[in-house]
């Protein structure tokens, strides 16, 4: 049976208090006090759960990586799977922020695939494979992209290529405009890298 707090202030009552409660009203005041003091153990024993990735709530998922990390942004189809996957990785990404593998890692957690490269590939003035860009700095880098899905323009404020008030394009699911792609390697770059980004066609 589980523990009732009202049970428990009720029961521990001087006797002549509860003698005189004949009608069970002293029971009924001291029931919201119960109520709350259950809400309050809830919280605490489930509390766990909340900072926990695998069973966090989505609020709390937000509230956590705004709390802990600063960050607050997340695309809008964004499931919450994908949601308590980042944040169980965040610490990982910030601990890898600015370096090739921590760009490709933390791109790819937003369905981005991209190839970072950060050292030469030519010889004096030749070049291997079909790269015509050199990192030339040690704080250089070129990122590749894939291709992404195309983003769809919002159907209510526009007529082929003309917008009028604060139509904005929106990403289908699972797409990811430029100005996000961009945002995102802003966050990555806190060293002031020189970064080039590639949009592959292919």
């Amino acid at each position: 049976m589980p523990f009732s707090n009202l049970d428990y202030q009720y029961n521990n009552l001087p006797e002549r208090y509860r003698a005189a409660d004949g009608d069970g009203l002293l029971r009924r005041f001291l029931s919201f006090f119960g109520e709350q003091l259950d809400r309050f153990d809830h919280e605490f024993e489930t509390f766990h759960e909340k900072i926990r990735p695998a069973t966090a709530p989505e609020l709390f998922i937000e509230y956590w990586c705004w709390t802990f990390f600063g960050w607050g942004w997340f695309p809008r189809w964004y499931t919450v799977e994908q949601k308590r996957a980042f944040y169980a990785d965040l610490a990982r990404h910030l601990a890898r922020r600015g370096t090739k593998p921590g760009i490709e890692g933390f791109l790819a957690a937003f369905g981005i695939h991209a190839r970072v490269h950060n050292q030469d590939w030519h010889w004096d003035e030749f070049y291997w494979g079909e790269e015509e860009w050199a990192a030339t700095r040690p704080l250089g880098f070129v990122i590749q992209i894939y291709p992404m899905r195309d983003v769809a323009p919002d159907a209510r404020d526009y007529w082929e290529e003309f917008f009028w008030d604060d139509c904005y394009f929106t990403p289908d699911d699972g797409a990811i405009g430029h100005a996000d792609l961009e945002a995102l390697l802003r966050f990555q770059m806190p060293l002031s890298q020189d970064v080039f980004i590639e949009y592959l066609t292919v």
